[in-house]
């Protein structure tokens, strides 16, 4: 169907580096010009959206103004704001205010903004309001909406880039690594690897097809869940490429077979704090060039699905998410998912599975624990308790979804629950949990020794069954000069699938 005439446009924002909208609001008040300006903080990998401004401004220009909306979807905050003028760099450049009414919080950083908006009112409105004027609120990665009409309705562009096309497992086993550290602290020789600090007597790669041999186990299924690297630059992404190759072609398997979620090493996360890291996402260059060089990722969207059907036609769903998402300075290492970037991608993967009438095992992939792994946690100065923040919230959103089990990685130390959590749905009533979880932590599959706990001096892996009425566990320790050998196993039988 092809696309209607441009109504208006969406400009995604959040409040994580301040105040946006009172800090315009107190421009347009107190400056006596009777307008501030709105820049739009471009994410680095988004396209540049030129015919986008183009036909804004044009609509500006036939009426001397249009009305936009502005939209903080986390926070469910809704505006609209009336825009009289559009200027846009050429070329996707980027550019600082054209004058000094525009506030102090990005006025003059660096790197400045694609775009910029002359705004003479900024009015909240409410969600309903909103959905008349405007249409159904956006989802996915994007910071800028075109407003189109189909048939009478208002629709955002672009659409999320969910993917729910079936992948046949020849194999019944997940393959679950996790915290490669390629770079300066990985501990094994590779093939092209920067040689890190630890022992270099065996690749990591006969670790893993070793231990699998000794599991007798058909796997079907490659999880990474996170820090693929130790430092997030382009070179130390090279051998995580050369190292997934050679494995998935040992186990005779594509990368459709592949699923691979970032972790905080994966970004640029310390340096990004220096700046305004939301103005434009360039902490997350080298990981977004892995993926388009990797698999050829050309969506935005970190947060992905994987639709799976075993030989004997059972299906599996995998939810990867992004836990490594920056929220400040205080909360660097922390994890935080953000249930407004995963939960429409949840919705759609419910009515794929509902539409098609099957169901589905459903696991989530992250990279941040979300219950306590070591036996004592105690923030120190510069050591946080690095959980993932609104664990709770997203532990409780997966029960009532339905989900099975989570696989994580961070603490470099393998770890195992089973529990269901009690939810407040009103401030009077608590709700028993419906359902358990499994909740599934990888150690660190190929940091050096100087990285790994004084308890746990070891590399793992775990290699887990999904046929059946149980999830088969089992999981592996090694280390370069120690051969795989059994840590733990036993079966943790499935719920039934559906609500």
């Amino acid at each position: 169907m092809a696309k209607g005439a441009l109504k208006s446009a969406v400009f995604r924002f959040s409040n994580q580096d301040g105040a946006v909208v009172p800090l315009h609001l107190d421009v347009l008040k107190g400056s006596g010009a009777g307008y501030v300006w709105w820049g739009w903080w471009k994410k680095e990998h988004e396209p540049g959206r030129e015919a986008t401004l183009e036909q804004l401004s044009s609509l500006v220009e036939h009426s001397g103004s249009t009305w936009i909306a502005l939209l903080n979807r986390k926070d469910d905050e809704f505006f609209k704001a009336e825009v009289d003028l559009v200027q846009y760099p050429p070329d996707g450049e980027r550019s600082m205010a054209p004058d000094s009414f525009c506030p102090d919080l990005y006025r003059a950083k660096e790197p400045g903004c694609a775009a910029w908006l002359r705004l003479r009112r900024i009015v909240q409105i409410s969600a309903e309001s909103y959905a008349e004027q405007f249409g159904v609120v956006p989802t996915g990665d994007p910071t800028l909406y075109e407003i189109r009409e189909e048939s009478g309705k208002l629709r955002p562009y672009p659409s999320p880039s969910w993917d729910m096309r079936e992948v046949a497992l020849a194999g019944d086993s997940i393959l679950h690594l996790s915290d490669l550290h390629f770079g300066e602290s990985h501990g094994y020789l590779g093939r092209e690897a920067r040689l890190g600090a630890g022992i270099r007597s065996a690749s990591m790669l006969d670790r893993v097809t070793d231990a699998i041999d000794q599991s007798k186990k058909q796997v079907g299924l490659v999880v990474v869940s996170g820090d693929l690297v130790s430092k997030a630059t382009t070179d130390d992404f090279f051998p995580v490429e050369d190292f997934l190759t050679e494995l998935l072609k040992s186990l005779r398997l594509s990368k459709r077979h592949l699923v691979v979620v970032p972790g905080n090493h994966d970004f640029k996360t310390l340096e990004a704090l220096d700046k305004i890291p939301t103005m434009d996402y360039g902490h997350e260059r080298a990981y977004r060039t892995f993926c388009k060089s990797f698999f050829d990722w050309r969506e935005p969207e970190l947060e992905r699905l994987h639709h799976f059907v075993t030989s004997s036609g059972e299906r599996l769903v995998l939810a990867g998410l992004n836990s490594a998402r920056l929220r400040g300075k205080e909360s660097k290492e922390y994890g935080y998912v953000g249930r407004h970037r995963y939960a429409e991608m949840l919705d759609h993967m419910e009515a794929t599975l509902t539409n098609a009438g099957v169901t589905a095992r459903k696991v989530a992939v992250l990279h941040h624990h979300v219950l306590p792994v070591q036996e004592l946690e105690l923030p120190r100065d510069g050591v946080p308790v690095s959980i993932t923040v609104d664990a709770a919230e997203l532990y409780g959103e997966l029960q009532e979804r339905g989900f099975d089990a989570i696989l994580h990685g961070h603490q470099h130390r393998p770890f195992f629950f089973r529990g269901g959590r009690a939810t407040l749905p009103a401030p009077t009533s608590m709700k028993r949990p419906g359902r358990q979880l499994i909740v599934v932590g990888n150690g660190s599959s190929g940091a050096a020794r100087a990285a790994l706990h004084g308890d746990f001096p070891f590399n793992s892996l775990g290699i887990h069954g999904i046929s059946g009425s149980a999830f088969s566990l089992s999981w592996y320790f090694y280390s370069a000069e120690v051969a795989p050998q059994t840590l733990g196993a036993w079966d943790e039988p499935w719920q039934p699938t559906g609500q």
